[in-house]
């Protein structure tokens, strides 16, 4: 039986497509379930799926899940796809009447957010790492982590001498 449990999440970690499905197939169901008026929905349901399979599978088989960045770029569209059909009437009638406010507003806050961040880093002798992690918690953007490591890994910031670059990621 372990034998059948082991060849089960290596397919799946070996076809990361049939184990997204398969997760948010489990999600959906599970996000049907009522007990009462309280009902997780799909969403919570599917990554709560998803931490159970990923959890199983490294407790079970010691087999670890790597989605490759093409999968993610796929879901991270079609995630983008169905907000804008959800609210892009809203949005499109909120940039037509109240646009000028909202440009300046996204303007400032995320000015005095780098600010801030840049700021704190010297003021407070930060390793470089800091300011990219002190500016993604404080917009909430995981964003700016994404970046910051392209950045790093392309070669475009070079870390001060006797610094590895690694050090700088992991800070």
């Amino acid at each position: 039986m372990n034998e059948l449990i082991d060849s089960f999440f290596e397919l799946l970690a070996a076809e990361p497509f049939a184990a997204i499905f398969l997760v948010l197939a489990c999600g959906y169901l599970v996000g049907r379930i009522s007990i009462g008026s309280f009902s997780m929905g799909s969403t919570a349901g599917s990554v709560l799926c998803g931490l159970a399979v990923g959890a199983l599978a490294f407790q079970l088989s010691g087999v670890r899940f790597d989605i490759p960045p093409l999968v993610g770029t796929i879901f991270l569209a079609l995630f983008t796809y169905a907000i804008a059909l959800r609210v892009g009437p809203q949005f499109v009638e909120g940039l037509r009447r109240d646009g000028l406010k909202l440009v300046v507003l996204a303007l400032v806050t995320t000015t005095c957010s780098f600010a801030f961040a840049y700021g704190g880093t010297l003021v407070f002798d930060l390793a470089p790492g800091f300011a990219a992690g002190i500016l993604a918690g404080s917009t909430t953007s995981s964003a700016v982590l994404g970046v910051a490591t392209a950045a790093i890994d392309d070669g475009l910031y070079l870390p001060p001498t006797g610094l590895e670059i690694e050090a700088v990621k992991a800070s």
